[in-house]
């Protein structure tokens, strides 16, 4: 397996996830992107963002991770959560631990 998924998203634009399987190699900086399941189709994984540093309502796409979650309604559950009203690394972390 790789160690990264290349996306190509429906504009063209490709976005590189790094992956990664253990949370605590995950800085407490990065939120759920609220891109949902449609558009982000990796079963079991959530992607990750760190907010970009002058425009605070934009992701930066450089740093991107794909979080393999426990189960896919845990990664569903925190898609859906991120949507809805946003979900950082705590709420990851939280979600984890049920």
């Amino acid at each position: 397996m790789s160690n990264q998924i290349k996306d190509i998203d429906r504009f063209g634009n490709t976005h590189i996830f790094r992956i990664e399987k253990d949370i605590n190699n995950v800085p407490e900086c990065y939120v759920v992107w609220a891109i949902g399941r449609e558009n982000f189709p990796y079963e079991g994984f959530i992607p990750l963002a760190k907010r970009h540093s002058s425009l605070p309502n934009y992701i930066d796409t450089r740093s991107l991770i794909a979080l393999k979650c426990p189960t896919e309604g845990v990664a569903l559950s925190l898609l859906n959560k991120a949507i809805v009203v946003g979900a950082n690394m705590q709420d990851v972390r939280e979600e984890f631990d049920n």
